[in-house]
């Protein structure tokens, strides 16, 4: 997979940074804006040798962003304090879903609408971000078109010996290194094959990473059932984070499928956290473009949508 030239854009007067692929036209294709990991950055989707901008801009998507999520690579702080678990989800959607509002003013062109794709704890926060749009949509104040949410490499039910180690650490507002000691990432030929590169230290705010084995388990549930556009949903089969056995996975799809007219959710087989980097890559990559593609066919062809019995 080639690379792809990117430009840097700011959003909200400099809060949110990230990095878009210039196009003079994409015609009526979704915007499509990742939203990276912890201890990321909004240069994962462009990474020599697996790069998602440059496999969706060859199958025909050009709107192509990536942001730095709050407290990441240049976009402001939240000023969360270390030792909270709730919250930083919910302010990190809501400065994002203000910056998408303006990138949708700024970059729309033609197109009709927006997706967003999150990896892991991103993963997480595009959910959180599609639940708050639903809300504002049913409220009438709904400010850009969401046409779908993809969140990968996350789960709702966190592996027990994570969340101690995590609550275990020091309260601090960013720990410098968030990587779990004895962390089983499955079988050597799963393992992630692209190195992570340019990221710079693997730093990730305590709240944030609190929250993803704390507040999160307790409203996942709750976020994916409220959540009333098309879902693409992921979680690795050997996944050291999250508990990925059949019951855990089933009670997720259905909650998501409580509100969303379009979900196609499960486990991503022969793969582990970080599924962008791992031998499952291409798959996992054609994976959610089909369903990007899905998205674009249901902009203009809302009765795909539409219930049907049998």
């Amino acid at each position: 997979m080639t690379t792809t030239e990117y430009e840097e854009i700011t959003l909200l007067d400099g809060r949110i940074t990230g990095i878009r692929v210039p196009s003079a036209d994409h015609g009526d294709a979704p915007l499509i804006v990742y939203l990276h990991g912890g201890g990321g950055s909004a240069l994962e989707p462009v990474m020599a040798g697996s790069s998602q901008f440059a496999r969706a801009a060859l199958n025909g998507f050009t709107g192509l962003f990536s942001l730095n999520r709050p407290d990441y690579g240049g976009s402001e702080s939240l000023g969360f304090a270390g030792d909270v678990d709730e919250g930083f989800f919910a302010a990190s959607a809501e400065r994002l879903g203000d910056a998408i509002a303006e990138l949708w003013d700024r970059y729309r062109k033609g197109s009709r609408g927006v997706i967003v794709h999150g990896s892991s704890v991103g993963g997480a926060i595009a959910l959180v971000l599609a639940a708050q749009w639903s809300a504002a949509r049913a409220r009438g104040e709904e400010r850009w078109p969401l046409l779908g949410v993809a969140g990968t490499d996350v789960g709702h039910a966190p592996r027990p010996q994570v969340s101690a180690y995590w609550y275990g650490t020091e309260v601090v507002d960013v720990v410098e290194n968030a990587v779990t000691p004895g962390m089983d990432f499955g079988p050597a030929w799963a393992l992630p094959e692209i190195p992570i590169t340019d990221h710079g230290p693997f730093r990730i705010p305590r709240a944030e990473m609190l929250e993803l084995v704390g507040g999160w388990p307790r409203n996942a549930q709750r976020v994916a059932a409220s959540i009333d556009v098309p879902v693409f949903w992921r979680v690795s089969e050997f996944d050291p984070l999250w508990q990925t056995d059949d019951r855990r996975v089933a009670e997720f799809v259905e909650a998501l499928r409580t509100s969303s007219p379009y979900v196609d959710g499960g486990v991503l087989r022969g793969a582990t956290h970080g599924a962008f980097l791992g031998p499952m890559r291409e798959a996992y990559g054609f994976q959610v473009l089909s369903f990007f593609d899905f998205c674009r066919v249901a902009s203009r062809v809302p009765e795909v949508l539409a219930k049907r019995g049998g």
